[in-house]
């Protein structure tokens, strides 16, 4: 079972679209058993640093970041929740 999956999130996505994909994600079980997805990624508005969990999904922006998606769970598979990711 892995318990962390680090997954690069391409560039270019919309802020709507990245929580979407969380959402999905989160609501998902064939995705595993996902706690939290967490990360930094740029969209055509600049930055963002995500948080999301089943209970709330948070978007901030920040000055820069380095693109990438941690996605903390259990049993997760990592080729369901790209697809989301890549969508």
């Amino acid at each position: 079972r892995q318990g962390m999956s680090e997954v690069i999130y391409g560039a270019g996505k919309t802020k709507e679209q990245i929580l979407n994909a969380a959402t999905q994600i989160l609501g998902d079980p064939s995705c595993g058993h996902v706690h939290r997805i967490k990360g930094f990624l740029e969209t055509p508005d600049g930055w963002f640093e995500l948080n999301a969990t089943a209970a709330q999904r948070q978007l901030n922006p920040i000055a820069n970041g380095q693109q990438i998606i941690i996605v903390i769970g259990e049993g997760l598979n990592k080729e369901k929740i790209e697809a989301y990711l890549q969508a």
